[in-house]
Formats: C-alpha cells, sequence, structure tokens
C-alpha cells in the first residue's frame, strides 16, 4: 500500500507525538527515581497522554499530597486504571459475541428438532397410504426400500433431537459459566463489591442517562487515618475492616443505588432519584452507622475504636462529564478532611 503526502505528513506527527510522550514518560521516571519497568513506563505514557482523566487525577492528587509513589502504588494504579480495564472489558465484549453465537446456534437446533418431528409424522403418514387394507405394505412393493430408509433416517433425526437437547443444555452451562466470570471480572476480591472498572462503566452509564434527563448525585467516600489502622491492627485486620466498610455501605443503600471500591480506601456511591440535599442526607446517614459501628476481633474477642469515614458529595449538572462530577466530589471529601474528618461535605462550585 503506498501512502499518500497527507497521509505520510499526519503517520510522521503521530510517531512525533508518541515519541515525545514516551521522552517525557522517561524523563518522569528518571526524576521521581523509579524503575524503567514495562508496567511504569506505560503508566506514565498514559499519563502524560492525559486520555484518562481518572489516571491522571489520581497521580496529581498523590503527588499534590506528598504521597511516595512506590512500586505497589504503581502496580496498583496500573493493575486498577490499565490491566483491569482491559480484561474486564475484553472478557464482557468476549461474553456478549459467544451469547450471541449460543442464542443462534440453539435456535437452529431448535428448528432442525421441529422439522425432524414434522418429517417423522409425514413417514408415519405416508406409510399408512402405502399399506393395503391390512395396514401391512406388501413385501415386493418398490417403495419399501424407501420407506425404509425414510424410517431410518427418522430414528436418526430423533436421536439427533436428544443430542440437541443435551448441547443446549450444555450451552446453557456454558453462558452461565461465562455471566460467572463476568462478574468475577467486576468485582473487586478483597470487599465483595464491583470494583473501579465496575464504576468507570457505570458512571458513564449514569453520565449518559443524567444527558437524557435523569440526573443522579456521587459521594466519595475515604476511611479516615487508614494508614494508622494499619500499623496499629496490622494489613490483615486493615483488609477485613475495608470488608466491614464495604458490607455498611451496601447494607445501608438502596438496591437501585451503587457503591463500588474506587481505590485503597476510598469507595464510591452513586445515588440516584435524591438532591443534592438528599444525596448528603444518605452520605449522613452512611457515617453515623459507621461511627456507631464497634469492631471485634472475633478471635480474641478485643474491641476496637470505631472506624470513621470522611464524604464529598455533589450533584450531576447538565452537561457534566464524569472527570467533573469526579472533581467535584473529590474536592468536597479533601473539605471534610481538612474540617477533622468523619463528616460530610458537599460541592457544586467547581466545574
Amino acid at each position: 500500500m503506498v501512502l499518500s503526502s497527507n497521509q505520510k505528513t499526519e503517520a510522521g506527527l503521530f510517531k512525533d507525538y508518541d515519541r515525545r510522550l514516551a521522552q517525557e514518560a522517561l524523563q518522569t521516571l528518571k526524576q521521581l527515581q523509579i524503575a524503567p519497568q514495562p508496567k511504569n513506563f506505560t503508566l506514565w505514557f498514559r499519563y502524560h497522554q492525559q486520555a484518562d482523566r481518572r489516571l491522571v487525577d489520581e497521580i496529581d492528587r498523590l503527588v499534590k499530597n506528598g504521597m511516595p509513589l512506590s512500586q505497589t502504588v504503581l502496580s496498583e494504579l496500573y493493575s486498577r486504571h490499565i490491566a483491569q480495564t482491559i480484561n474486564a472489558k475484553k472478557l464482557d465484549k468476549t461474553v456478549q459475541r459467544m451469547e450471541a453465537a449460543a442464542r443462534g446456534f440453539v435456535g437452529h437446533m431448535a428448528d432442525a428438532g421441529r422439522s425432524s418431528k414434522r418429517h417423522a409424522r409425514n413417514l408415519d403418514a405416508l406409510h399408512i397410504d402405502l399399506a393395503d387394507g391390512s395396514g401391512v405394505v406388501s413385501p415386493g412393493n418398490p417403495v419399501q426400500g424407501l420407506f425404509d430408509q425414510l424410517q431410518q433416517m427418522s430414528r436418526e433425526n430423533t436421536l439427533l433431537s436428544k443430542r440437541i437437547a443435551a448441547t443446549s443444555h450444555e450451552v446453557a452451562e456454558i453462558k452461565e459459566s461465562l455471566r460467572r466470570s463476568r462478574e468475577e471480572a467486576w468485582t473487586d476480591g478483597l470487599t465483595g463489591v464491583p470494583n473501579r472498572s465496575a464504576f468507570d462503566s457505570q458512571m458513564d452509564e449514569a453520565i449518559t442517562n443524567g444527558q437524557g434527563g435523569k440526573p443522579f448525585c456521587f459521594i466519595m467516600a475515604d476511611v479516615d487515618h487508614f494508614k494508622a489502622v494499619n500499623d496499629t491492627l496490622g494489613h490483615v485486620m486493615g483488609d477485613k475492616v475495608l470488608g466491614i466498610v464495604a458490607k455498611i455501605l451496601r447494607h445501608q443503600l438502596k438496591e437501585e443505588d451503587f457503591v463500588a471500591r474506587y481505590g485503597g480506601e476510598e469507595f464510591a456511591v452513586l445515588v440516584f432519584d435524591k438532591d443534592l440535599a438528599g444525596a448528603v442526607a444518605v452520605a449522613e446517614r452512611l457515617r453515623v452507622t459507621l461511627a456507631n459501628r464497634r469492631l471485634c476481633n472475633r478471635r480474641t474477642g478485643t474491641y476496637f475504636d470505631p472506624v470513621t469515614m470522611s464524604f464529598g458529595v455533589t450533584a450531576y449538572r447538565k452537561g457534566d462529564e464524569a472527570a467533573d462530577v469526579i472533581r467535584r466530589a473529590d474536592a468536597a471529601l479533601y473539605d471534610a478532611k481538612r474540617a477533622g474528618r468523619n463528616c460530610v461535605r458537599s460541592c457544586q462550585k467547581l466545574k
């Protein structure tokens, strides 16, 4: 294939752009003294590309707050923003394609089964027409051989029908297995609630519905002093605390609302059919429920101080993109942190 001069120029521009992004990514790795591993390079390439606003916002927030960008943190960022999203979306598309193919296959097989039964009935009628008064076809009748062959075909079609039924059952099992796999791909393994990829998908859907006249509110919640929880109780208990928090959030929300683990000790909540004041009331109820819950180590019988959370709330506004909603909720969350934590703040001022 021969490229035109315009195509060559455009290809050259893209190549120069990618080269510049690669240089910026490598320079950042050097400045931050981060090992130039492939995953780290990909992460910072995507950062400088500015295509994933959620990734950019999270890295900017970490840098702004002086959080060390350890390899553990970078690996979690890569898993959440790049690997997990790609794998989940690929699996989702694969499931949809296989389900469509399975539906078509089952439909064709059902048609074949109905056709087989129809032919069997026709053969029985033909047999009756060829029979003499006694109901028996004479041995010398030349049609007898044809009838025998057709009867054999009928038996084979009956067997095929049974195989179709068995195959249809197997296809149904495969579809159920794929459904479970898809759910696992969108579920946070530690807490059991939807993961970041599932949240991104749900937020995009909420934005689309919001543009169509169905507004929503967004709550960003963060466990207070979680590093101290890990340091005091250990990471195993810290993980259990996150699981308890997720369970409480899920049980306190309505079925149509949505909660996900946003990352680390942060949780994201989408509240539907409520204005900003109603969503603030929801966040306050969540805050009080958590603050009043005493945690106990069942193995030792030891009770710990209650775990508290800070909440930032905002409402969708016409024309918002996902990044706008998240940015406002994040700003409100940091207002809550600066106000002393264990409180709820809302924000509608920022774009």
